[in-house]
């Protein structure tokens, strides 16, 4: 029987695709499998197409879309073989942070920008791929900055100037928003009182995730995180559009309920 998932029947239920996945990552784990790295890889893939495209929304037409899934696919292999798998983390927000990584590297590559920004660039998003899979969450800046070494102003700065090079490297070909990696800064225009509750806003959030089964977590951060379609994360999963559509129903009403929780004080 073919372990390539891409290209072998659906599994019969959401137990049977992670068995096989848990399968292939053991032995890729355990023996370095060639064919079950090859089988990840096709597995996972859909993720390139998707970060690939939507980075490719904010490029210039002189940038093939083959061209960002090749990077893509560099950072894909990366990922996976630098995966720890068995510790509870998501490898789907480990990924796609290896591979936005990789094609921005790709790009890099091609045009100019100081080696000193380009070797910040990488330590910042090689810090924000490892505290992702040491939290099984996004991190905070200011959980970047401790981790760094560094304090929230420098980080910020480090981010500012490393978008600022892209921009001009790339010839304008990258938006603002996409060439920083990471979030942006709160707006400093912001009320000091709303910035409190927003970030008592994020936390109990975060929280509530952590709630969640692995599956739920999965389609909660390529729904709302990575910007998926319920039909590109159902490829992704290898299940039908309808039923990640449920299983992000359920994950969604367990959120509301542990933030009533929260409201109340239970």
């Amino acid at each position: 029987m073919s372990t390539n998932l891409a290209s072998a029947p659906s599994p019969s239920s959401d137990d049977d695709r992670d068995r096989q996945l848990e399968e292939l990552w053991r032995r890729h784990r355990d023996a370095r499998d060639r064919a079950a790295r090859e089988a990840l890889v096709a597995a996972y893939y859909p993720l390139v197409q998707h970060v690939a495209r939507r980075l490719g929304a904010s490029l210039s037409d002189r940038v093939e879309l083959g061209d960002l899934e090749g990077y893509g696919s560099e950072g894909l292999l990366d990922a996976i073989d630098r995966f720890e798998f068995g510790r509870g983390a998501q490898f789907t927000t480990f990924a796609a942070h290896r591979i936005r990584g990789a094609i921005y590297d790709g790009l890099r590559a091609a045009d100019w920008a100081p080696r000193s920004v380009r070797r910040r660039s990488r330590e910042i998003n090689d810090n924000l791929s490892y505290l992702s899979i040491e939290y099984g969450r996004a991190p905070t800046e200011e959980e970047e900055a401790n981790a760094l070494g560094i304090g929230l102003g420098a980080l910020r700065s480090s981010k500012a100037r490393i978008a600022g090079a892209e921009i001009a490297s790339l010839d304008q070909r990258i938006s603002g928003s996409e060439a920083v990696p990471g979030r942006e800064p709160s707006d400093p225009s912001a009320e000091p009182d709303a910035l409190v509750v927003e970030r008592e806003q994020v936390r109990a959030v975060s929280e509530g995730v952590r709630t969640l089964s692995d599956r739920q977590q999965t389609v909660t951060q390529l729904s709302f995180g990575e910007g998926m379609t319920l039909a590109e994360i159902g490829r992704l999963l290898g299940v039908t559009e309808s039923r990640v559509c449920q299983i992000r129903a359920a994950a969604i009403r367990q959120l509301r309920a542990h933030l009533a929780d929260e409201d109340t004080g239970s």
